[in-house]
Order: structure tokens, then C-alpha cells, then sequence
């Protein structure tokens, strides 16, 4: 269950985009989030001015 409203947009925004089950999605902040395949690779989403978006990926 989702605690705030960003939470609750990225989670559905990566569902809606990301529809992989073995993706792992860690909260770094009120407005920011990591995303992790199963190969390790990592992108970071933020909720920023009522959208979800991607700034960068390792």
C-alpha cells in the first residue's frame, strides 16, 4: 500500500510500463525511486510536478 501520493504514481506508472515480474522497486526518498532487473540493471524514477519520469540509469 502505497503511504503518499507519489508513491501510489510510481508504483502504477511501473506497472503500467514495466510489465515484468521480476523487477525490484526501492523507495530512495519521498519522490524517488529505484527500479532493478533480474540482470542488476538499475534506473532511477522520480515524481516530479504531478509526472513520473526516468533521470538516469547504471
Amino acid at each position: 500500500m502505497a503511504k503518499t501520493i507519489a508513491e501510489y504514481c510510481i508504483r502504477e506508472w511501473t506497472k503500467r510500463n514495466f510489465p515484468v515480474k521480476d523487477l525490484h522497486l526501492e523507495f530512495t526518498g519521498p519522490r524517488c525511486a529505484v527500479l532493478t532487473d533480474r540482470n542488476g540493471d538499475r534506473i532511477r524514477v522520480v515524481y516530479h510536478n504531478g509526472e513520473v519520469q526516468l533521470t538516469d540509469a547504471w
